[in-house]
């Protein structure tokens, strides 16, 4: 675009690009072209690459992907939700994700308990009421 017709991407050229070669499933090789855009990668562009990891079950990069939004889109759930579902769909959530009542041995518990409640605070934003018969400890 830029040497033959003079044109200078903009962030929806580059969607469009990253979009083709998700579909043709050619992941890595739309992680690398994002790494090189000349601008910064929107939301909608790691939207992409991770709605296209669910798809090819590719965990490496959906958490890359999600790293990137959740700097630029915190409060979007969905993407926890995507890589909840990758996790499940390969395997990678085994007993090492399980966590028994009381048990805080885990080497990130800190940060997942910030993640489920900050999940809880956007539910609650966006609506939804706790059940008052549920009681957590």
């Amino acid at each position: 675009m830029k040497m033959d017709h003079g044109i200078i991407p903009k962030a929806e050229h580059c969607a469009c690009i990253v979009d083709l070669l998700c579909k043709r499933g050619r992941l890595e090789e739309a992680y690398k072209f994002i790494c090189k855009m000349e601008m910064e990668p929107n939301a909608v562009i790691w939207g992409t690459l991770l709605s296209a990891c669910r798809i090819r079950l590719n965990v490496e990069l959906a958490e890359q992907a999600v790293e990137k939004l959740l700097v630029l889109k915190p409060e979007n759930s969905g993407n926890y939700v995507l890589l909840c579902n990758i996790y499940a769909s390969t395997g990678k959530w085994n007993e090492a994700s399980k966590f028994p009542v009381g048990d805080t041995s885990h080497p990130r518990f800190d940060e997942i308990c910030n993640i489920v409640d900050e999940l809880g605070q956007q539910s609650q934003f966006a609506g939804y009421d706790q059940d008052p018969h549920l009681e957590f400890a």
